[in-house]
């Protein structure tokens, strides 16, 4: 279970962080036959000169509202773990470490907040 709760953070996270969560795929020319690519060099470089940074800022929005989600909903999977493995816990030791493990689950629960709402306050501040 611990090892499903890790990968399932972890690929949120990898996919939070990816290009390819927020930016399309840019589609071969038929006069000009350039492969498809996932590059956002490119992408930004023609929506500065085109457009203005206004499709800039909107996907950096778009990127930093995806990545909030993913921390959301990472960090209540792992409120979730955190839960089922007290609970484990006391059923196995039959309840004579309930107090030490209450406190511990207390104390892990609030790290998991504070680690989560640390990193929502660095996308807020991030994000225009």
């Amino acid at each position: 279970m611990k090892i499903l709760v890790v990968f399932v953070v972890f690929l949120g996270w990898t996919w939070a962080s990816s290009a390819s969560a927020v930016e399309p795929v840019k589609s071969a020319g038929k006069r000009t036959g350039e492969p498809l690519s996932l590059q956002a060099s490119e992408q930004v470089g023609e929506a500065v000169g085109s457009e203005g940074g206004a499709e800039l800022e909107t996907r950096r929005l778009i990127r930093n509202r995806i990545a909030g989600l993913a921390i959301v909903f990472s960090g209540l999977l792992l409120l979730l773990g955190l839960s089922f493995m007290y609970l484990r816990l006391d059923h196995a030791t039959r309840g004579f470490h309930s107090g030490r493990l209450q406190l511990l689950a207390v104390f892990l629960g609030l790290a998991i907040v504070g680690v989560c709402f640390f990193f929502l306050n660095k996308i807020v501040l991030s994000s225009p």
